[in-house]
């Protein structure tokens, strides 16, 4: 009786049937991933846009006078005079072409009320993410709802 011998490792046929095996997964999963990375770009930016006017209503607040949130080269920046000058408290930037917001010139006042209303809208050129609206009342108050829903 003879005594076979011991093989290890992977013939190239198993190695070959394997990475196609992987290949298809990838395939699949590649079209969500790539779906999920473009819907966290508009959530983020959402995020980003309602906490720099969580950040100008504060600072109005603390610093007890008026802060304004003015467009600048497209990005929003929150304005405040601090011993005389003009000083820029924080800003708002698009950092991907895709991503659309309708912005608007605000003032905050120390109370933490605003102006008027304000509807902004934040969107991106591709049909298959969820848009959002920040919903800004006259009291300050904020929220993010879905770019469908209306503010009031």
């Amino acid at each position: 009786m003879t005594v076979g011998k011991c093989r290890r490792g992977f013939t190239l046929l198993e190695l070959l049937i394997s990475m196609a095996i992987l290949a298809i997964l990838a395939s699949v999963a590649a079209p969500s991933f790539i779906k999920q990375i473009q819907q966290d770009r508009v959530t983020t930016h959402a995020n980003e846009l309602q906490a720099i006017f969580r950040l100008a209503r504060s600072e109005a607040v603390r610093r007890e006078q008026q802060v304004a949130l003015v467009i600048e080269s497209g990005d929003w920046v929150i304005k405040t005079t601090e011993n005389g000058q003009l000083t820029e408290v924080g800003r708002f930037t698009i950092k991907h072409s895709s991503i659309e917001v309708a912005l608007a010139d605000q003032i905050v006042r120390e109370s933490g009320e605003v102006l008027a209303t304000n509807n902004i809208l934040i969107t991106d050129n591709l049909t298959n993410t969820q848009d959002y609206r920040l919903c800004v009342l006259v009291s300050g108050q904020s929220w993010l709802g879905e770019a469908e829903q209306n503010c009031s």
